[in-house]
């Protein structure tokens, strides 16, 4: 068997260089493409922003900001007569890029073609090549003028039908031996449905409708039948109303320190996307059950430059809910909460128990300031829970949020001096914790662009819904300094790097004393054309643990190291053809035992029909991975506004086919089947999850109509 997986690497590496040759070739010979061609968001720029949240593809389906980016494709925007928040939201340019814009044709007037784009000081091939799909410079049509009647009618309405399953069934879904044994309540399936209206962005309703795997139709604790409800009515510039919410909406605020619910970019290869941005309120229109509230939102201006957002929401939350000792001194409290759950799963009885088992109050808003160069925010957010949260008591946790409510408040701020762009945060919670997060980012002439963010959050500082620049998942116990740059030293090569220096004041989970780390990553790309490109990576990071050794009695932290190696190429042999091979390693030191390795090579398939109401897709990969700290993330095509993310882990192979059909021009189709083989195990995955075999399979279809 390891001889057969040997030869399937040697043939799988046999294509790659084949393919680099003939991409190479290929790309020396073929002239710059038209710059109105591929409208869509290219799959590399899409898994450039998700490349630093190292998930697997449940968190990412869920994110209504990366939902965002993709339904652009078909919208374009009048950049003539665009704001500096609508080219903000386009999710591409800097403030520095956006402010380039605005003075380009306050300068010289309303452009008459999008080539003059090239003459926008700071807009390099990459970005133009981006932005050009999302705009236009066509005929403006002020919809704001038109009556809320014809924006109700004028829409675009469109309905999703979503299904997907894996195949093999696990131990969960086995009949348990015992009526009160764990188990899966509900079938396998995934069952998805969501319903939207939009006229442009200045109007949005709709309703999504999810059943998680697992998961029971009809319950003790939801006789509706359906686990997850969620609907929205959103519209924004009505008189003095820039943006009211009805329903779920999310609420974004600085850059993440007391609030943010939208996707925030940490580290990543986009190297100098390190600020937050978007508007305060937007529609939560996709499945996460946790990042949203329920309620109202609205933002009114007050004058040209001061604008006040409020917002309230109550909805119910899981948690786990544990009854106190009846030696408690305070009778008044039976039931304590001893963490409240994000996951969203209710698959067994236990999950079920924690089912909106607590009510949350949460109400707060803010006053901004713009002028023409700067902003300012006041920001405040109180959360109100019905049952006190008292975390499990180990060292490490002892600064966690605790009680029945939380006050945060914090002052932001933006400033724009020439080329260089001043922006942060400055926050504070009610016990006296504080998080201080400020940066810098200058575009100087000559191309070479860089980005500094220094970070110092408190051990006490406590938060709720932040979601902040940081090495940990949340703005607590940790100081850094992140710096990043990029440049192109000849034509068609461009250079991007980030070098990120943290410590960790205070012990963490799995860490038993305070620590150190740097990561580092460099990636040197190669675009002549739109046709072929390629680059080559390497990471390195070191961070300190908890050393794997049984034989003492007291944990101490040793510092692990990690370096990750990836060469990545893509071409387009005609219109209708495209290729992306890759090839990975990586070397995990946990400071204790030997180092161990892991290794990915795949081969993408892309073939559109000429008419193109046909797209096949598909991969092969092989891969080896000594240990879990080796497992490589590897981005998926998958139906559209899903998102595929596997970890690739153990030794095995992996191969995907999806096929997208455009049946009429209001309805698509697409079914995707996807598995991982792993030719040396007889169980995958373990607990509930256990799958007796080698093999993991799973099935998706997907159904689009549109009006």
């Amino acid at each position: 068997m390891h001889l057969e997986n040997k030869k399937k690497m040697r043939i799988l590496l046999l294509m790659l260089f084949i393919s680099i040759g003939s991409g190479i070739s290929y790309a020396q010979t073929t002239p710059p493409a038209n710059p109105k061609e591929d409208k869509e968001i290219k799959d590399q720029e899409i898994e450039s922003i998700i490349e630093g949240t190292e998930s697997e593809s449940g968190d990412l389906e869920n994110n209504t900001f990366l939902e965002e980016q993709q339904s652009k494709n078909g919208r374009r925007l009048n950049i003539n007569k665009a704001s500096f928040n609508d080219l903000l939201e386009l999710g591409i340019l800097s403030d520095i890029q956006i402010q380039s814009i605005l003075n380009y044709i306050k300068s010289y007037g309303e452009m008459k073609s999008l080539y003059e784009l090239q003459g926008v000081y700071g807009l390099d091939r990459e970005t133009l090549e981006s932005l050009i799909p999302l705009v236009e410079t066509g005929l403006f049509v002020d919809n704001k003028t038109k009556t809320l009647k014809e924006q109700l009618v004028d829409g675009k309405h469109q309905i999703f039908i979503r299904y997907n399953q894996i195949l093999e069934k696990a131990a969960g879904y086995q009949t348990p031996e015992t009526p009160t044994s764990s188990h899966y309540l509900g079938d396998r399936s995934r069952l998805y449905l969501r319903y939207r209206y939009q006229f442009g962005t200045l109007l949005s309703y709709g309703i999504t409708i999810e059943k998680d795997p697992g998961e029971q139709l009809f319950n003790k604790k939801n006789t509706a039948g359906i686990d997850y409800f969620s609907g929205h009515l959103f519209f924004r510039d009505r008189g003095p109303f820039k943006a009211v919410a009805l329903g779920d909406y999310q609420v974004n605020m600085g850059q993440g320190l007391i609030c943010f619910q939208g996707f925030g970019l940490g580290k990543s290869p986009a190297v100098l996307k390190v600020k937050r941005w978007g508007r305060t309120i937007l529609p939560h229109t996709s499945a996460n059950e946790a990042l949203f509230f329920r309620g109202a939102a609205t933002t009114i201006e007050l004058s040209k430059q001061f604008e006040i957002t409020a917002f309230f929401s109550y909805r119910g939350r899981d948690a786990n809910v544990v009854a106190l000792d009846s030696l408690e001194i305070d009778e008044n409290l039976d039931e304590e909460i001893s963490s409240i759950g994000e996951s969203g799963y209710h698959r067994t009885n236990s999950e079920l128990e924690d089912r909106n088992s607590i009510k949350q109050l949460t109400a707060g808003g803010s006053l901004k300031w713009r002028g023409k160069k700067a902003t300012i925010g006041l920001n405040t957010i109180y959360n109100k829970l019905d049952k006190a949260l008292e975390p499990n008591t180990d060292l490490y946790n002892q600064f966690q949020v605790s009680g029945k409510t939380l006050i945060n408040a914090s002052i932001d701020y933006s400033y724009l001096f020439n080329k260089v762009h001043f922006f942060g945060e400055e926050a504070i919670s009610q016990n006296g914790g504080f998080a201080l997060l400020n940066g810098v980012l200058v575009k100087p002439t000559g191309g070479f662009d860089f980005a500094v963010v220094h970070r110092y959050y408190s051990k006490n500082y406590q938060q709720l819904f932040a979601n902040a620049f940081a090495e940990s998942s949340t703005p607590v116990n940790e100081n850094g300094l992140y710096v990043g740059f990029s440049f192109s030293p000849i034509k068609f090569v461009k250079i991007e790097s980030y070098f990120d220096f943290f410590k960790f004041p205070w012990l963490r989970f799995l860490t038993d004393a305070p620590t150190s780390g740097m990561e580092t990553l460099t990636q040197i790309s190669y675009s002549p054309t739109r046709k072929f490109s390629c680059y080559a990576r390497v990471k390195y990071e070191t961070k300190g643990r908890n050393a794997p050794d049984d034989d003492v009695a007291i944990d101490y932290p040793v510092n692990t190291k990690k370096t990750t190696f990836r060469f990545h190429m893509a071409y387009n042999l005609n219109e209708q053809w495209s290729l992306k091979s890759r090839v990975e390693l990586n070397y995990f030191n946990n400071g204790f035992e030997p180092k161990t390795k892991g290794y990915l090579a795949y081969q993408d398939l892309t073939w559109m029909a000429k008419n193109k109401d046909w797209t096949l897709t598909g991969r092969f990969g092989l891969f080896q991975t000594d240990e879990y700290d080796n497992r490589i993330y590897a981005y998926e095509n998958d139906v559209l506004y899903s998102f595929s993310v596997p970890a690739y882990y153990g030794t095995g192979m992996r191969y995907y086919m999806m096929v997208k059909y455009r049946a009429t021009r209001w309805m698509d189709i697409w079914v995707r089947y996807g598995q991982f083989y792993y030719p040396n195990q007889t169980v995958i995955s373990s607990g509930l999850d256990e799958i007796e075999g080698n093999r993991k399979s799973e099935i998706k279809a997907q159904i689009r109509l549109k009006f």
